[in-house]
């Protein structure tokens, strides 16, 4: 089986943890999965605001240096770009097999 490549739109206290000093749900989740099954690809995340994407990547950073844990991650947008579509290309682009996975305020959805 090839291996699922996951998109996670949203990049907030409850996909990573921001803000807060733990690490949300979904990217344990995902981190444990991938010490479990080790068939996940390319991990990405998407925001709309450049500048939580580095909070989120110091994030990733300390959760796998604490667990050991390497995923594939990028996050967009990058740097100090505002992009509240990001999201659309990236799931356009992501290959296949691919999953999406939701985590933003009730109000975006």
């Amino acid at each position: 089986m090839s291996n699922l490549n996951i998109v996670v739109i949203g990049t907030g206290m409850f996909a990573t943890g921001r803000g807060t000093t733990g690490f949300g749900t979904v990217l344990p989740a995902i981190s444990e999965w991938k010490r479990l099954e080790k068939n996940i690809g390319k991990v990405v995340f998407v925001g709309t605001n450049g500048k939580h994407s580095a909070q989120a990547k110091e994030k990733f950073d300390t959760l796998s240096k604490d667990t050991g844990v390497s995923l594939d991650i990028d996050i967009y947008p990058k740097d100090d770009e505002q992009d509240s579509k990001a999201y659309i290309k990236i799931i356009s682009e992501i290959p296949r097999p691919a999953c999406a996975i939701v985590v933003v305020p009730d109000h975006l959805h």
